[in-house]
């Protein structure tokens, strides 16, 4: 799992972006009369669109939670380095030596830069940005100050990892829990998909076709592929905005239900290519 740069991010959001309305541009004003195949294309922008930026957001949401799982392991390898009686930056360059994953490229920097002069608040600072996460902040402070301190910096470290390894086992335990509401969201979305699809078919697809018989009398308000075409309009804003909800539920990142609204985004056009097919 590689970490991906802020200048990766905007540039790959914004190609998705930028192919995902060329694909939406051209469905409409090519296939303008073709309402089925401009819908279906009109899905494949928007797919497109969000595709990209959620593999990248997945990538990069991997990363830090890999680096985060690490710290308690490379705390408790600093306090053992501090027990035998190394000084404090001794025992951080020491313990970087070890594997912590995607943790020990960042750790290599900040010794390099520490070495090469730089102030140890500055080298901490820069490595709480890289990593860009609220808990990098916390252990870059408190890993500053520790090294300040004279006596029982051993004994500190040992504490704040064995509190890291508590919190993130909690954090699991709280998504897990989480995941619960996640998944009354999808059920809620299908469940409007499901009535959807059945007012479609068997409420205005013989509605329009018994008003159809007393030509004259009565016009009904709107054809058989004009009620599929709105309630699938609606059925696709409802996938994007569910998709968000569940992202920012399940991770606590709209971003993250970019992927949930791809997933959703494709039930609802693949239910109405095979289930609601226009008349």
């Amino acid at each position: 799992m590689r970490k991906i740069t802020k200048r990766e991010k905007i540039l790959v959001s914004a190609t998705s972006a930028t192919i995902g309305m060329a694909v939406i541009v051209i469905a409409v004003m090519m296939l303008g009369s073709n309402v089925v195949a401009r819908d279906n294309m009109i899905f494949g922008g928007l797919t497109i669109a969000f595709s990209l930026p959620a593999a990248i957001d997945y990538i990069e949401y991997r990363w830090k939670k890999s680096v985060e799982e690490k710290f308690p392991d490379f705390l408790r390898e600093m306090a053992e380095r501090l027990r035998s009686g190394m000084s404090f930056y001794k025992a951080l360059e020491a313990a970087a030596k070890r594997d912590y994953g995607p943790l020990t490229e960042e750790l290599k920097i900040l010794i390099y830069q520490i070495s090469w002069g730089a102030k140890p608040e500055e080298a901490f600072q820069a490595f709480a940005k890289r990593i860009g996460t609220p808990l990098a902040r916390r252990v870059s402070i408190l890993l500053l100050e520790v090294g300040k301190m004279g006596a029982k910096t051993a004994m500190v470290l040992e504490t704040i990892g064995d509190f890291l390894r508590s919190i993130q086992l909690i954090e699991k335990e709280k998504t897990a829990e989480l995941r619960i509401h996640m998944l009354t969201i999808y059920t809620a979305f299908l469940t409007f998909m499901i009535i959807s699809a059945i007012l479609v078919t068997k409420f205005f697809y013989p509605l329009y076709f018994s008003i159809a018989e007393y030509a004259g009398a009565l016009k009904p308000l709107m054809t058989p592929i004009e009620a599929r075409q709105l309630l699938l309009h609606m059925l696709s804003i409802e996938a994007i905005t569910s998709g968000l909800m569940a992202g920012k539920i399940s991770e606590k990142r709209i971003s993250a239900g970019l992927k949930h609204a791809i997933i959703l985004l494709a039930i609802s056009l693949i239910i109405y290519n095979y289930l609601v097919k226009p008349i």
